[in-house]
């Protein structure tokens, strides 16, 4: 259970800096997530 919120914490701070630098709309974002490695 901890292993799954420390991993849920490290995609999340993970996805903040790789979404940071872009201050684009939502559906901009969400390329910017596949381009992260998520989808």
């Amino acid at each position: 259970m901890y292993r799954r919120l420390l991993l849920n914490l490290l995609c999340m701070v993970f996805l903040q800096a790789c979404l940071k630098p872009m201050s684009d709309p939502k559906a901009e974002k969400v390329d910017s997530q596949v381009q992260c490695g998520f989808g």
